[in-house]
């Protein structure tokens, strides 16, 4: 909600978080890069079996974990990635990403025309480090999309 904040000039980000601004809320896709949780996550600690979780993360995998399915369904205008480990099967369609800044990497869709920043997991993005990424994804949007940052008409993923 800080990064939709930041892009739409949004002061105060908990203004989407209250619901006060749900035109911008509706102009955003939330999706995850892990459908089914890493067995080393909540699976094995609550008990799960093992057999009934591979055959379930195996499908999540060929079906659900799917960058390209995010850019065929939503065709975003602009992505942003918040999983610096997603696994190489994950980004299913051809991508050239370019390092950015500490934990930030760009690259653009052209058959999609999307903008997809990957910067590492929220649970990184503490204190300095958030600020620091945050700068340099809007500085690098500012820079690519200049003064035509067509305020996002389409989805954000």
């Amino acid at each position: 909600m800080q990064f939709l904040a930041e892009l739409h000039g949004v002061p105060d980000w908990r203004q989407l978080k209250r619901r006060q601004r749900d035109d911008i809320l509706h102009t955003f896709v939330w999706a995850q890069t892990n459908a089914v949780e890493l067995w080393e996550a909540t699976p094995s600690i609550e008990g799960a079996d093992f057999q009934a979780w591979r055959t379930i993360k195996s499908a999540s995998e060929r079906h659900l974990d799917s960058f390209a399915a995010i850019l065929n369904i939503f065709r975003p205008h602009l992505s942003i990635v918040m999983n610096w480990t997603v696994s190489d099967s994950y980004w299913d369609c051809p991508l050239q990403f370019e390092g950015i800044g500490d934990h930030v990497a760009y690259a653009l869709s052209e058959p999609h025309g999307t903008h997809v920043f990957n910067i590492a997991h929220p649970t990184w993005l503490r204190g300095d480090r958030r600020a620091a990424t945050f700068e340099t994804v809007l500085k690098h949007w500012n820079a690519v999309c200049g003064d035509n940052q067509e305020q996002p008409q389409r989805q954000a993923a």
